[in-house]
């Protein structure tokens, strides 16, 4: 028989060794991922909760403290501070004593100041950060009254609505991150006189969102171990139950049936054996069905 024949009658026989070996793998790689990712989605959902909870713990602080400074300010006397002389008057310190006592108790408020918008332009009119004050690049922060400010969205909605307004997340500033409240002020005739604007520090925030991806972080990299001991057991309880099967052997070549008839064809033939082989025979019975499980 040629050689090439020879061959070309192995490759079933080939491909089925082939696809017997694969499988085992197949079937732990796809039970590895579809842990893993099940465990990724779960950590990505978590870790997307807990941020939007410390957001919003962020910002309902913000808007309590801003609503509570706001209704210690007195909305008639703010009518009466116009000009940049009466900056750091007694009256001026008496009325600004609400937004320095919160600077003062609350190291996470970058600002607290009250102001007005006069058509496209803020007015300060009042600033709890004290004369003198500078940033982190000499410039001074203390703004008196009637000082002049590009308004920010913030700052517009509530002379629009008269309502709250607390910024939705975190925005970039020349000094840092940060996140701003507005809270109207107003009159005993009930006109809305001024606002308050407070501005807190999101460096806290920040640092608690970046402990949140770490944890997840590690939590993808232990779903992933946990994943690739889980497709180990998958592989090795695929291998044993596959070498518990019955395969095509040698020995099943010499029965005339399948070699689950085996035990069915020996027991046939004590009637054409000695007397004393006969006790051998059973025990090679019961040894295949034990073996081969039939």
């Amino acid at each position: 028989m040629p050689q090439w024949k020879r061959l070309v009658s192995r490759l079933p026989g080939l491909a089925r060794r082939g696809s017997h070996e694969t499988r085992p793998l197949l079937a732990a790689v796809a039970g590895g991922l579809i842990a893993w990712g099940t465990a990724i989605a779960g950590i990505a959902v978590v870790d997307v909760i807990v941020r939007q909870i410390l957001l919003e713990d962020v910002r309902t602080y913000l808007a309590r403290t801003a609503a509570g400074t706001a209704a210690l300010i007195d909305g008639d006397e703010l009518r009466t501070f116009n000009n940049a002389n009466q900056d750091g008057t007694p009256e001026y310190n008496r009325a600004a004593r609400p937004l320095r006592v919160l600077l003062n108790t609350n190291p996470d408020i970058r600002f607290a100041y009250v102001g007005v918008m006069q058509g496209d332009v803020m007015h300060f009119i009042l600033d709890g950060t004290r004369r003198g004050t500078f940033d982190e690049a000499g410039r001074p922060i203390h703004s008196p009254p009637m000082e002049v400010d590009d308004p920010s969205p913030g700052e517009r909605e509530v002379s629009r609505t008269h309502l709250l307004t607390v910024e939705k997340e975190p925005t970039a500033t020349a000094w840092g991150m940060g996140i701003r409240a507005h809270a109207p002020v107003f009159a005993r005739d009930g006109h809305m006189t001024g606002y308050v604007g407070i501005t807190v520090q999101a460096d806290r925030y920040r640092q608690l969102v970046q402990r949140v991806d770490v944890s997840a972080a590690l939590g993808v990299l232990i779903a992933g171990a946990i994943a690739f001991l889980n497709g180990v057991a998958i592989w090795r309880a695929q291998i044993i139950s596959e070498r518990g099967t019955p395969t095509c052997g040698p020995v099943q070549d010499r029965c005339p049936a399948s070699f689950g008839n085996c035990s069915a064809i020996l027991m046939t033939l004590p009637s054409r054996w000695p007397p004393i082989s006969r006790p051998l025979i059973r025990k090679t019975d019961r040894w295949l069905r034990a073996r081969w499980r039939i």
